[in-house]
C-alpha cells in the first residue's frame, strides 16, 4: 500500500542522494509505500533543466519513478481539488494555498512536506 504521497523538495532531495531525504524515504521504498504525482515530476524536471548534468539527472528520476509510482489526474481528483479549494476560500477557509499544493492533496493522500498536512 502507498502510504506517503512525496512533494517537490523531498523528491528532489531524494534524486540528488541528500542524505536525511535518503535515509528517511529508504525505508519507504523498501515497504513499496511511496508514491508522487505526475505533476511533482513535472516541477521536478523544471528544477532539473536548471542543472548542467540534466539528462542523466532525468533519467535517474525516471528509473526512480519505477518504484515511486506516480498518480495522474482524474476527474475524481480534479473535483476533489474544486472541493479544497472551495473550502478554503474565505469566508469558509483562511485562504489559498498554492494549486499544485491543493492539486497534489486532491487525490486523498497526504503530502510529506505540505505544512497544511492536507
Amino acid at each position: 500500500m502507498r502510504r506517503y504521497l512525496l512533494d517537490t523538495s523531498p523528491l528532489a532531495a531524494y534524486l540528488l542522494g541528500r542524505p536525511r531525504a535518503v535515509s528517511l524515504i529508504d525505508p519507504w521504498l523498501d515497504r513499496h509505500e511511496v508514491a508522487t504525482s505526475i505533476l511533482v515530476y513535472a516541477e521536478v524536471i523544471e528544477y532539473l533543466k536548471a542543472l548542467p548534468d540534466f539528462l542523466l539527472r532525468r533519467s535517474q528520476l525516471r528509473r526512480q519513478l519505477q518504484e515511486i509510482r506516480p498518480y495522474f489526474l482524474t476527474y475524481a481528483i480534479v473535483e476533489r481539488y474544486a472541493d479544497i479549494r472551495r473550502s478554503m476560500r474565505k469566508p469558509h477557509g483562511t485562504g489559498l494555498i498554492g494549486d499544485v499544493d491543493t492539486l497534489d492533496c486532491g487525490d486523498g493522500n497526504r503530502t510529506w512536506s505540505d505544512p497544511r498536512d492536507c
